[in-house]
């Protein structure tokens, strides 16, 4: 069992660690810019795992983060400068939806930027530059070349068109999206509407590194999409073309308000493989939402993936992933000034497994803030003759998190 009481310490002195402002470094002069900020993460979480499931050793596991980022932007001129390096010591477990963010899989970058420390059957520390990147600015186009995140979601819960590191559905904490290694131009043809052009490295996949990817990109897998934007109606609409890991992508997406504030989101891509041997397949994801003048809200969406699985979640080792269509139901409570709750179901149709999450999040001063997660799966776990169901072999989880921010 993890030493709850050293773990509880531990965060009550960083809960009485004073603020330092939303900033700790500012510097202005004429057009000229410099920020420093930084955050400071800590958790520690319980996992129980079905008692009959085999695709993991221990049914009781625990999980616990550090993590340090540095952050700085910079501006002058018509030129911006980003970073964000990141300093993580974390537990390895079995990949989690709803901890992702504390045991993040590693994402398909360059190993040049990432520096390991420590890396054993329990424990990975590392140093990371989670984004790196330059933009220059002028009046019709910015053009971005670097380590960047890149967002192409409409949707929120599943997000098929986000084709780069996208968050899991049960990602509660959305403040730091990971960069990946590419250029992107984007270039307004007009008031409403906009041309985006984004190339996006690859790199095969090497286990002697540091991050589990080469070093060098392969260039013939790297990935180019086109995408045209416009406001019509009072919706925004998208279309996209382009290739993504080896298909060819065509796509689409709108947002926008229907009736009584009654918000609707809508997304997906049609791929074609690129290759022989590979099978063509669509993912579409649409949702409704819906936020209140007492701060209550809620979203629904339903997702279609006729390759089967989640559109944006790695799935658990030895689980089946052939469901083909999902739905979500979240709601977002703000219970007062400093406390707020969110809740949501996750169902695979196809199989009937479902996972429940839900996250109180409580401010403790304008600069940190702490996060409890509760996580209940139902569903058949795997046998040792039956896959078991999409959710029923995710452990039942508590995770405490502090978060500070200066």
């Amino acid at each position: 069992m993890i030493r709850w009481s050293g773990g509880l310490l531990f965060l009550l002195i960083l809960i009485a660690w004073p603020g330092n402002g939303l900033c700790f470094y500012e510097y202005r002069q004429g057009d000229s810019e410099l920020e420093l900020y930084g955050f400071l993460g800590a958790g520690i979480g319980q996992l129980t795992y079905p008692a009959d499931s085999v695709i993991v050793e221990n049914r009781d596991d625990q999980a616990w983060s550090g993590d340090l980022r540095l952050m700085m932007d910079a501006d002058y001129g018509d030129s911006h400068l980003s970073a964000n390096l990141l300093q993580s010591s974390r537990s390895k477990i079995p990949f989690v939806a709803p901890v992702a963010h504390l045991v993040p899989l590693d994402v398909a970058r360059s190993s040049v930027l990432t520096w390991e420390q420590h890396d054993s059957g329990r424990v990975r520390s590392e140093l990371v530059a989670d984004t790196f990147h330059l933009q220059l600015r002028s009046s019709r186009l910015d053009l971005t070349a670097g380590r960047q995140p890149i967002n192409l979601a409409t949707t929120f819960y599943f997000t098929p068109n986000d084709f780069f590191a996208p968050f899991a559905p049960q990602t509660f904490f959305r403040n730091y999206k990971p960069g990946v290694d590419g250029l992107r131009g984007d270039f307004r043809l007009s008031e409403l509407s906009q041309l985006t052009m984004i190339g996006v490295l690859a790199y095969e996949v090497d286990s002697s590194t540091a991050n589990g990817w080469s070093r060098s990109p392969d260039w013939s897998e790297t990935a180019l999409l086109l995408r045209i934007s416009r406001e019509i109606a009072g919706f925004g609409w998208t279309v996209l073309a382009g290739s993504v890991n080896d298909s060819k992508i065509s796509g689409a997406s709108l947002q926008g308000e229907l009736f009584r504030g009654i918000g609707l989101r809508a997304e997906g891509h049609y791929a074609a493989p690129e290759t022989s041997g590979g099978n063509s397949h669509y993912k579409l994801a649409a949702g409704l939402e819906k936020l209140y003048a007492n701060n209550f809200s809620w979203r629904l969406e339903y997702l279609r993936n006729s390759g089967g699985g989640l559109a944006n979640l790695n799935q658990v080792p030895g689980a089946a992933a052939g469901n083909r269509d999902y739905a979500a139901l979240g709601f977002g409570w703000e219970f007062s000034p400093l406390l707020t709750g969110s809740l949501l179901g996750l169902a695979a149709l196809d199989d009937d497994s479902r996972l429940f999450t839900g996250n109180l999040l409580y401010s403790l001063s304008n600069e940190s803030e702490l996060s409890l997660i509760i996580s209940i799966p139902s569903g058949d776990s795997s046998g040792t003759t039956t896959p078991g169901s999409e959710f029923g072999n995710q452990p039942r989880l508590a995770l405490l998190e502090y978060r500070f921010y200066f």
